[in-house]
């Protein structure tokens, strides 16, 4: 059994869309999941804003989701700023497992390498505590 984690970027609704049950199976398992987390949530937030650059990361162990980063990119001044979707209306806005917060750093890392990446935007309600990103 492969127990390594493989890591995706998803940039497209429609990729959504199509884990959101895994999605939802994730969020039934986390103690400290909001509806803010839910795909509900967010599948209706990603319709109804249209954000130009979805960068979910996925965070598979085989065929199980084991972790999910929903972030975005968008542009403010001079800068590329990564941040939760969600963020201007949601207030709980979190990492769905310590697995999917490696990850994410390491996708974070990646991009800045490249120069691409100007800002990194924290929520401000991340009480998890699977959470590393926390001050």
């Amino acid at each position: 059994m492969d127990m390594a984690l493989h890591t995706r970027v998803l940039t497209q609704p429609a990729e959504l869309r199509a884990i959101a049950a895994d999605w939802q199976s994730l969020c039934e398992l986390c103690a400290v999941a909001t509806p803010f987390q839910q795909p509900e949530w967010l599948l209706s937030w990603v319709e109804a804003f249209r954000p130009e650059n979805i960068r979910v990361v996925e965070v598979r162990s085989g065929d199980s989701l084991v972790g999910l980063a929903p972030l975005l990119i968008y542009s403010r001044e001079q800068e590329r700023v990564l941040a939760f979707m969600g963020g201007a209306v949601s207030d709980y806005l979190d990492l769905r497992n310590r697995d999917a917060s490696r990850q994410l750093l390491s996708f974070v890392s990646s991009e800045n390498q490249r120069g691409t990446l100007t800002a990194i935007l924290k929520t401000t309600a991340c009480k998890s505590a699977k959470c590393p990103l926390q001050d």
